[in-house]
């Protein structure tokens, strides 16, 4: 859930200005900034059954609590434009800096599995490691080696592309307001008066 504020430069937009339907393609350009909370919840699986997952966050992993609940900064730009009057194309990049380092579970060094959870899964799954060709290692790491970085936060990215169609209407408000669309055309100057 997150609130932004966008911004559309008119130097990088083409509108159709009052609606008059002489562009047939709008064109918009925005950037957006914002505040957010996002909840989440790790997971991973044992090599051993990778159908299997298990949540991360109640096995203290690290022997620390954290809260699901987490604040975001999303930044980023987008453009969408409209063709032939009813079909709006979209494309957006969002980059979202999160105020955590747990979103997937690792922050810091490993640690005793007496300071973790009481379940049994919780040291196997905080000490465990795969090579690049899927084959898991019989290295332990002991506590206080590392594990994470806990001087880089996590932060995601997210790219959306989008397809919307405008539904045309015969209601009198849709006629009134966007007359462009069904080919009532004012044309530029007013109107004439008859003697």
């Amino acid at each position: 859930m997150s609130g932004k504020f966008e911004i559309y430069p008119q130097i990088l937009s083409l509108s159709d200005v009052g609606y008059r339907g002489r562009y047939r393609v709008d064109y918009q350009t925005y950037f957006f900034g914002g505040l957010g909370v996002i909840y989440h919840s790790p997971k991973s699986y044992h090599h051993s059954d990778p159908k299997e997952y298990y949540k991360l966050r109640g096995l203290l992993t690290e022997g620390k609590k954290y809260s699901p609940l987490v604040v975001s900064v999303p930044l980023g730009a987008g453009f969408f434009f409209t063709w032939k009057r009813q079909h709006r194309f979209g494309f957006e990049f969002q980059w979202s800096w999160v105020f955590t380092d747990y979103l997937d579970d690792i922050h810091d060094q490993y640690v005793d599995p007496s300071l973790m959870s009481s379940d049994p899964m919780a040291p196997v799954l905080a000490n465990q490691w795969i090579d690049q060709f899927g084959v898991p290692s019989a290295i332990q790491y002991g506590p206080g080696s590392k594990r994470g970085d806990p001087t880089d936060r996590d932060n995601f990215a997210a790219l959306t592309i989008s397809y919307h169609f405008l539904i045309r209407t015969r209601g009198g408000f849709y006629r009134s307001n966007y007359s462009w669309m069904y080919g009532r055309h004012r044309k530029w100057g007013g109107t004439k008066a008859k003697f």
